[in-house]
């Protein structure tokens, strides 16, 4: 009965570990998916900035379209040309500013990614040692139950 009751204890024991092995597990899992998902949403942003420089250019090329049709023989081509031209060096600042962050997080995210995996490596390397450790003692506790100290009463 005792070798019942402590297998049962050690069965308990062992389940429970396997469930933190679990529960560490889904929270690398979730480090890993929230660390993508920022950048994903980073790029999100990056398109809608672009989108807004884009109507922001179609906005003013359209103020000179009314402005030329009010004043019947006003040309804006000058200006058009200017506001291309400014808007042509923004998206090129944009650009190169977006291209170095994202690029910055992206080798951030490599390196959270190297390091994720050597923590996970090195989690399952200690919950498998541990519980070989487990399993050593609970066998050893088993043989020193099995073993019959009879004393002679001579």
């Amino acid at each position: 009965m005792a070798e019942t009751q402590i297998s049962g204890v050690f069965e308990m024991q062992r389940t429970m570990i396997e469930q933190n092995r679990k529960a560490v597990d889904q929270f690398v899992d979730v480090q890993r998916a929230a660390s993508e998902s920022f950048v994903e949403g980073l790029e999100g942003l990056k398109r809608m900035q672009e989108q807004n420089v884009e109507l922001t250019q179609d906005a003013v090329h359209a103020y000179f379209d009314t402005l030329e049709q009010l004043s019947g023989d006003a040309d804006f081509d000058e200006a058009r040309e200017l506001v291309d031209e400014n808007f042509g060096t923004l998206e090129e600042a944009h650009a190169d500013a977006w291209a170095g962050v994202l690029e910055s997080i992206e080798d951030g995210q490599d390196s959270v990614e190297e390091y994720t995996e050597t923590y996970g490596d090195l989690v399952d390397s200690s919950f498998d040692s541990f519980l070989d450790a487990h399993e050593a003692v609970e066998e050893d506790l088993s043989e020193a139950e099995a073993i019959d100290i009879s004393v002679d009463d001579e």
